[in-house]
């Protein structure tokens, strides 16, 4: 029988659950003929041998199970780990067969010891430089120690950090290590069969003399080398001429890249003139190949439903790459937390919640519908009831009818301590940002390592935020569900959800995202006129842009004014998105928004009653199925009033907490917005972009790198990023569901004389219509005008305060349009396909916010 624990890589044929992606790879690249070092691999079944025999396996389950250690305790963690394995003793049989083969391979020469384990080189993340390498190895007893250091390092905290961030599971791994005869090298290097960082259509090579150590370790800057795939001719980056054998390694990739079907990263070494290849592995990141895609939309061609329904408001319109690679993460990793508390396993790690398409968010209702499955009483109805705010899908709901009926809705979150972690995670975080805010921090005396720290301490607050805003959203989802269903004891169902909006009308306060500065504002401009009454012309006179010149011009009470306006503005933070465009930066967009606000209107908040509660305890009164059950029970104190108010506390609270983790959220972006405006300061002082207003087109990733003096994107590439986030926003907007790919929205929408939607917020109102396709388009909005459009964001909400009624393509009961609509009496119906294209500028209509349609009184023709 051979050996079980130690296998030589010599082309036979082994797999990577057996001895890990680097031993798989280098025995796939011996078994087309390459030529690679004599290696050998111990393999995993010697780690599980060596885990058992120790008895670490209950100390690695702990390890999972908890949080991956603070940024400052890191190097204490990794420490922790190394000794553990350090002393752990070896099983007998394990040692003795790497023994057997170490020793006729150290009279050959020194060894490099390379960690193998199985979660790598899996195409979504490579664990490039992840895990431990040993190299100069000249002794029986080193190779002992080495091979135990690559079994710790599949356990270090960064590693631990890697894997969660790319959503890689941790149960079950393991570690093989690969035993190989080291090459003295005269030349080593990296070679690259497309660019990694898509800065030209050819090959890269980097070249160090000697060990390739000295590069991964980053002792030595390599020469930098692009080959041309079809003429292999050599392209010189700086003065170092090209090496001898370059033109021959770079034929040998190609060739590589062929046997293996897929582009590659090659480790390679020469020593006397001979090419041999230490590691080959699949290229991780593929920059675009075609005109239309950026490299940041998600992949296309799967069989899931998608639906922008769910994160339309946390990523409204089209997302830049920079705002796409800050925010898709965070969010990506909210849903996943929240699915995790709904003791669903949250799909498969290589599918994605949230993708990108055309440069607009969409959530993956499929992967959504199929988690429905794993929930103990989970139904697909609730889940999205749960995530976007009402059933979206064509399914029907009569297989979930049963389950809701008796009220098994569930919740996001599902203990107390669960509740109170979200309660504590969004007051914790919305007093963070305040302290933050009151520093008013001077990012321009910043080093650009300091600029990086603030920035990554904002982040991190950033995912907590995000975090407790979807778990607090899906609770309260969950929450307002519940409430509808009860009423549904008594009432119809139309009825029932009538009454949930007026209950839930009036109680969110000021939390609600963009709603307190609105009203901040309007309070500042009441007590600056009743002070000095020429304020009023100065704000609404022409143009609008001078308007703080004019009112710096009336003294003191406008100065004032002026220094209350603009602290208001600044502290809003990002408009919409984390990190975006901020009030302050559109100062002309402010002040006019102020002005229509202000000055043009006076409607203030009004709950369509002060007691909703006790009406609704009168309407219930007259109702046979009401006064019967209390005839039935014999209730002197009829427990049902205190039932409905702690459900309606219960749907109030949670809709509040999501509401000011928005805020907070929106309020720490701006702050991340000043960081992205200075960083990008200094890349185009340095030459490194263009202009500040390209930083849009970088990654995330690379706006940070180049602070430090990375390479920025080609300028070809650049330009080519720029026309297509271009054709993006002319492109039309994501469908309500599409299937892989979204194809063309329909151009027309047939309409006869009633719309139908979801009715959001009661009332019932005639007005002219007036459709708004942007914010900046606000501004032709008038007193009384029905504000029509495809969706809302926080920065539209001063638009609110103007329009006599909101209507909407896109939201639910519980989107942000509806809360501030209910907020401030205003009837909206929501979700009504096609609206904004059906109905025509100065018609007017009836917006009956009750049954939730839109009725077309009076015709224009479109222009």
């Amino acid at each position: 029988m051979g050996s079980h624990y130690v296998i030589p890589l010599n082309g036979a044929g082994c797999d990577s659950t057996a001895v890990g992606g680097k031993a798989a790879g280098l025995d796939r690249l011996a078994s087309h003929g390459f030529p690679i070092p004599t290696s050998h691999a111990v393999t995993i079944a010697a780690y599980e041998r060596a885990i058992a025999g120790a008895g670490l396996g209950e100390w690695l389950a702990e390890l999972v199970a908890a949080p991956v250690p603070e940024p400052g305790d890191l190097a204490e963690a990794a420490a922790l780990v190394e000794e553990r394995f350090a002393t752990t003793p070896m099983p007998a049989d394990v040692e003795e067969e790497i023994v057997a083969v170490v020793r006729p391979l150290l009279e050959r020469g020194r060894l490099a010891v390379r960690s193998s384990a199985s979660a790598e080189d899996l195409g979504v993340a490579s664990f490039a430089g992840q895990y431990r390498t040993f190299i100069g190895v000249d002794s029986v007893i080193d190779v002992l120690t080495a091979v135990r250091g690559c079994w710790a390092s599949l356990w270090l905290p960064a590693v631990r950090a890697y894997r969660r961030r790319n959503r890689i599971p941790e149960e079950g791994l393991g570690m093989a290590v690969v035993l190989q005869v080291m090459v003295e090298a005269d030349w080593s290097g990296v070679g690259f069969t497309i660019d990694p960082e898509r800065r030209s259509a050819g090959m890269r090579i980097e070249v160090v003399p000697g060990l390739g150590e000295a590069l991964v370790s980053g002792r030595l800057t390599p020469s930098d080398y692009t080959v041309d795939r079809e003429t292999l001719e050599i392209q010189v980056t700086g003065d170092a001429e090209p090496p001898d054998f370059l033109e021959d390694l770079a034929r040998m990739l190609l060739h590589v890249e062929d046997r293996l079907d897929a582009p590659q990263d090659v480790e390679w070494s020469t020593a006397n003139g001979s090419i041999t290849l230490l590691q080959a592995r699949p290229i991780t990141v593929v920059g675009p190949t075609t005109a239309e895609d950026d490299g940041f939309d998600g992949p296309v061609g799967t069989r899931d439903t998608f639906t922008p329904r769910g994160v339309v408001e946390m990523l409204p319109d089209v997302v830049p790459p920079l705002l796409w690679t800050i925010n898709g993460p965070m969010i990506e990793d909210a849903f996943r937390k929240v699915i995790d508390s709904l003791g669903a396993a949250g799909g498969a790690p290589d599918r994605q919640f949230v993708g990108r398409f055309r440069g607009r968010a969409a959530l993956d209702l499929s992967l959504l519908q199929e988690i429905a499955g794993e929930l103990p009483g989970g139904s697909a109805t609730e889940v999205e009831r749960q995530f976007l705010g009402r059933v979206v899908s064509d399914t029907t709901e009569d297989a979930d009818r049963t389950v809701t009926r008796r009220g098994r809705v569930s919740g996001a979150l599902r203990t107390r301590r669960a509740q109170r972690h979200v309660t504590d995670e969004v007051a914790i975080g919305a007093a963070a940002v305040s302290g933050i805010l009151a520093l008013e921090t001077d990012l321009s005396v910043m080093p650009v390592r300091g600029l990086l720290a603030y920035r990554r301490s904002l982040r991190d607050l950033a995912w907590r935020l995000v975090a407790a805003e979807v778990a607090a959203s899906s609770a309260a989802a969950a929450a307002y569900r519940a409430l509808e269903l009860l009423l549904q004891r008594w009432l119809s169902e139309e009825d029932a959800a009538s009454w949930a909006q007026r209950l839930t009308a009036g109680t969110i306060g000021d939390v609600a995202a963009g709603l307190g500065a609105t009203r901040r504002l309007d309070a500042a401009y009441r007590a600056a006129v009743a002070e000095h009454p020429g304020l009023r012309w100065a704000l609404e006179a022409r143009p609008v842009e001078r308007a703080p010149e004019r009112i710096r011009q009336l003294g003191p009470a406008g100065r004032r004014f002026l220094a209350e306006v603009q602290w208001i503005v600044r502290s809003q933070g990002s408009q919409a998105v984390y990190g975006g465009r901020t009030w302050a930066e559109d100062g002309g967009w402010a002040w006019e928004q102020l002005a229509m606000a202000v000055a043009r209107s006076r409607r203030e908040s009004r709950p369509l009653t002060a007691e909703p509660l006790a009406d609704l305890m009168e309407h219930l009164g007259n109702g046979r199925r009401w006064r019967m059950w209390r005839i039935l029970t014999g209730q002197l104190v009829d427990l049902r009033l205190r039932w409905l108010a702690r459900q309606v506390d219960e749907a109030t609270r949670w809709l509040g907490l999501r509401e000011r983790a928005k805020s907070a959220l929106l309020m720490l972006g701006g702050e991340e917005r000043r960081i992205i405006i200075e960083g990008a300061q200094r890349l185009e002082a340095s030459r490194q972009i263009a202009t500040a207003g390209h930083v849009e087109l970088l990654s995330d990733a690379e706006f940070a790198s180049m602070l430090v003096g990375a390479t920025p994107p080609s300028d070809a590439e650049m330009a080519r990023r720029r026309t297509v986030l271009e054709a993006c926003r002319a492109a039309p907007r994501l469908p309500e569901f599409f299937v892989g790919a979204p194809g063309a929205e329909p151009s027309a929408v047939e309409a006869g004389d009633t719309l139908v939607g979801w009715a959001a917020s009661p009332g019932i109102v005639e007005g002219r219509v007036k459709i708004v396709e942007t914010l900046a388009e606000g501004v032709k909005l008038e007193r009384g005008d029905v504000l029509v459009a495809r969706a809302t964001d926080p920065s539209w909400t001063p638009l609110l305060l103007v329009a006599s009624a909101l209507v909407l393509e896109e939201g639910g009961p519980l989107s942000h349009g509806a809360i501030v609509a209910r907020e401030f009496g205003l009837p909206a119906v929501l979700n009504v396909p096609g609206v904004a294209r059906a109905l025509v500028d100065g018609e007017i209509v009836q917006v009956d916010g009750y049954a939730g349609t839109v009725r077309r009184l009076e015709y224009v023709e479109a222009a």
